[in-house]
């Protein structure tokens, strides 16, 4: 992993960014000798990543059993990453950013710009981009929201609606509508611990905007990003084979839609249509 040095924290003045987001050579050297001695010997190998950012692992992870990402734990963290590691507890964390498959997936960079300017296209935003505006987009070797666990999960009966929590019909009978500053859409899904071991969830919600309200024609506004995330929620300790119903996964408002408008100098919606997605990743949407 990385150190607080390794990280580019100690330089003064004029930035501290990795030229690189592989590990170094010292740690790859250490990689290749643990799995050929792992394998030969028939052992698990489990690889826990100290870092404060993305790291490319690609090919070694192919060649280890699992991949425990840590950051940076605090006093703490060797606790929790025992444990992760024993099973006393089952992980539930979701990556923050996306993992790339390779440096071709990042956006440019120079680290002796004085300045640089990526607007929407980074991480998955990028990812999508490049896919061609296809929802399910590329996804990195592991995706935005990404995170295993010791169970499996399942997601159903997905209602969007304007009404109060108990009436589950109104996304059924009719198309939710944002038209002022004041609408709000309650979001709520049924939720399924399908494994074998109690375990934390979180669930995650991306609107879509349409094709033709991505390019709605407003002159003053830039193009959308296919998806963005808009909500989660964290559903916590689910018992095996427990369905928890109807879960608040939070509200679209008003400005969950809102793009800026340049000339106009405020924020505006869009007219048009809107997908909203739930699942646990940015590429895995069941919903």
């Amino acid at each position: 992993g990385y150190t607080w040095k390794d990280e580019g924290e100690n330089m003064v003045g004029f930035g501290g960014d990795r030229k690189s987001l592989c590990l170094n050579k010292d740690d790859l050297g250490l990689l290749e000798i643990l799995t050929t001695t792992c394998k030969s010997n028939n052992t698990p190998l489990v690889v826990v990543l100290i870092t404060g950012s993305a790291v490319i692992t690609n090919p070694w992870v192919a060649d280890v059993d699992a991949l425990l990402v840590a950051w940076y734990g605090g006093m703490e963290g060797g606790h929790a990453i025992g444990d992760m590691l024993f099973g006393n507890v089952a992980p539930s964390g979701c990556l923050p950013c996306t993992f790339p498959a390779n440096q071709n997936q990042l956006p440019f960079f120079s680290s002796t710009a004085d300045k640089i300017e990526y607007q929407l296209y980074h991480g998955y935003r990028l990812l999508d981009k490049q896919q061609g505006g296809n929802v399910l987009g590329q996804t990195g070797l592991f995706p935005f929201g990404f995170g295993l666990s010791y169970t499996t999960w399942e997601a159903s009966d997905l209602v969007v609606g304007t009404g109060v929590q108990e009436d589950t019909s109104v996304a059924t009978h009719h198309t939710p509508q944002i038209t002022s500053l004041d609408d709000c859409l309650h979001c709520r899904v049924s939720v399924t611990n399908t494994g074998k071991v109690s375990s934390s969830v979180v669930l995650q919600g991306y609107l879509e905007p349409l094709l033709s309200t991505r390019d709605g024609g407003l002159s003053g506004v830039e193009e959308r990003a296919v998806k963005e995330l808009k909500l989660f929620h964290k559903l916590l300790d689910v018992a095996p084979g427990t369905t928890v119903k109807d879960v608040d996964i939070g509200m679209l408002k008003f400005f969950s839609f809102a793009v800026w408008d340049e000339h106009q100098r405020l924020w505006v919606v869009p007219k048009g249509s809107y997908k909203f997605h739930v699942g646990f990743s940015v590429a895995n949407l069941l919903l």
